[in-house]
C-alpha cells in the first residue's frame, strides 16, 4: 500500500485569497500529496474545511486594521505560537514529508521547528522583503526608530534563512538581493504568473480609434497610495477637456480608494472615472476584454523596484497593452518593445495619446509581451515545481534555480 506524501504549509494570509499558494498547494494535490494549510481566518469562514483537495485550517486571528508597528508584531506571534501548536500536535500523529512558509513575516519558520526536529525539510517562500516592505511602511518614523527596526528585520531574515533547508522566490532581481543579503544562498524560482489555461479572456483584433471611440484605462488591484492609480486623474483631466475620448474604469478597494475618488471629484473628473468596488476573476473578465490599456503606475521605490506585480502580468496574459512605471523588474522581463513605461506626468498623457493614435501598434507591443509570459507562465513552472518538491522531499536538491 502506497502511502501519501504529506506537506504542511504556514500562511499569514486568507487563503482563498492568495493565488501563490493555492496554485502550489493545489498542484501538490493533483500531484498525490496530502496537503494541509494552517491560515488566518476573517472570522465568518469555518475552523476547518476541504478546498479543491486541500485541508485549511484556520487560525482564530484575522489581520489587524490598524497597521502598527505593536499590533502587527503582537498579530504575527500569536500565528506564530498558533502555527507551532498545530504542528506540534499533527507531528504526534503522522510525519509531513516538508513544511512551507510563506512569508510575511520570515520567522513563521520558527513553527517548523517540531518538524525540523524530525528531520522533515523546511521551504521558505519569500513573496516579499520583508526589509523592503516595512521600510515602505514605517518611512516616516525618526531614524532611530527606522534604524532599530532595519536591524531588528535584518536579523529576523538571516535567522529564518538559516533554518530553512531551501528556498523559493518570486523573480531574479529579488532573488540577487536576497544572495547579496544571506551569503549566496541558492534559491528557486517561481513567479507570480497567471494560468493561462484560466485566464479565458478574447480581445478583438485592434483597430485605428474613430472620433467618437472611448478609450478605457483599467486598473485593478488593491487600492494603496503607493498602488498610483491618482496620477491618471490630472492626465484625464487634460485629456477630455474638449470632452471625454478617455475613460479610467478602478477595480478593488484599499485605504486610498476613498482618496482617490475625492481627487477624481476635486479634479472634475469625477464624471469620466468608474469606481466598481471589489472584483472577481469573473466580473473583472469583460473590462479585460475590452480595455484599450491597463496602467501599473506604482510611485518608484526600492520595494517597486524588486515587484513583478500580479495585475501587470494579467494584463500580459491577457493580451492587454500596458502603460507602466519604469521599474528595474518590469524592464529586466519584458523591454520596452514590449511595455510602453513613463517616468512622469507628462510622459504618460504623451502615452496615452499615442495609444490613442495608433492601437494596432500598442497590441503588437502586447502581442509580444504575451509570447515572453509563456517562458514563465504557471504552465512552464508547475512542472518544475514539483520537481523541485520531490527533490526537497528526498534532500536531492542541488540548487539549479533554472
Amino acid at each position: 500500500m502506497t502511502t501519501s506524501k504529506k506537506a504542511l504549509m504556514f500562511l499569514h494570509a486568507y487563503y482563498k485569497e492568495d493565488t501563490r499558494v493555492r496554485r502550489e498547494a493545489e498542484a501538490l494535490v493533483v500531484a498525490g500529496w496530502d496537503v494541509d494549510v494552517i491560515c488566518l481566518n476573517r472570522g465568518e469562514e469555518p475552523r476547518e474545511e476541504v478546498v479543491s483537495g486541500v485541508r485549511i485550517k484556520r487560525a482564530n486571528i484575522a489581520r489587524s486594521k490598524k497597521k502598527t508597528t505593536i499590533r502587527l508584531a503582537w498579530e504575527y506571534v500569536r500565528f506564530l505560537f498558533t502555527c507551532l501548536w498545530i504542528c506540534s500536535s499533527a507531528m504526534l500523529r503522522k510525519q509531513y514529508d516538508v513544511v512551507f512558509t510563506h512569508n510575511m513575516p520570515n520567522f513563521l519558520i520558527f513553527a517548523s521547528i517540531p518538524a525540523k526536529l524530525r528531520g522533515t525539510p523546511t521551504i521558505l517562500d519569500m513573496h516579499d522583503s520583508v526589509m523592503d516592505v516595512y521600510g515602505d511602511i514605517f518611512r516616516h518614523k525618526s531614524g532611530w526608530q527606522r534604524n532599530l527596526l532595519q536591524g531588528l528585520l535584518t536579523l529576523e531574515e538571516k535567522l529564518s534563512a538559516s533554518l530553512a533547508t531551501e528556498m523559493i522566490t518570486v523573480n531574479r532581481p529579488i532573488m540577487e538581493d536576497f544572495q547579496n543579503r544571506l551569503g549566496g544562498r541558492k534559491y528557486f524560482l517561481l513567479h507570480n504568473s497567471p494560468d493561462l489555461d484560466e485566464l479565458s479572456v478574447s480581445r478583438g483584433p485592434a483597430r485605428p480609434a474613430e472620433p467618437e471611440d472611448v478609450t478605457y484605462i483599467l486598473h485593478h488591484g488593491n487600492i494603496l497610495e503607493r498602488s498610483g492609480v491618482d496620477r491618471v486623474l490630472p492626465v484625464l483631466s487634460t485629456l477630455n477637456a474638449d470632452g471625454e475620448k478617455y475613460r479610467l474604469e478602478v477595480h478593488g478597494r484599499g485605504p486610498f480608494y476613498q482618496n482617490v475618488q475625492d481627487m477624481a471629484a476635486d479634479l472634475g473628473v469625477a464624471e469620466s472615472c468608474d469606481f466598481c468596488g471589489p472584483f472577481s476573476h469573473e466580473s473583472i473578465t469583460p473590462y479585460l476584454e475590452r480595455a484599450s490599456c491597463g496602467v501599473v503606475l506604482a510611485h518608484r521605490n526600492r520595494l517597486f523596484d524588486y515587484a513583478l506585480p500580479n495585475k501587470f502580468l494579467e494584463y500580459v496574459g491577457a493580451r492587454v497593452p500596458i502603460i507602466a512605471q519604469r521599474l528595474k523588474t518590469l524592464e529586466e522581463y519584458f523591454p520596452e518593445s514590449m511595455v510602453q513605461y513613463v517616468d512622469t506626468e507628462d510622459e504618460l498623457k504623451e502615452a496615452l495619446e499615442e495609444l490613442r493614435a495608433d492601437p494596432v501598434k500598442a497590441q503588437q507591443r502586447a502581442d509580444l509581451a504575451y509570447e515572453r509570459l509563456h517562458e514563465i507562465s504557471w504552465e512552464t513552472e508547475r512542472p518544475k515545481f514539483l520537481d523541485f518538491v520531490d527533490a526537497v522531499r528526498l534532500k536531492k536538491f542541488d540548487g539549479d534555480v533554472s
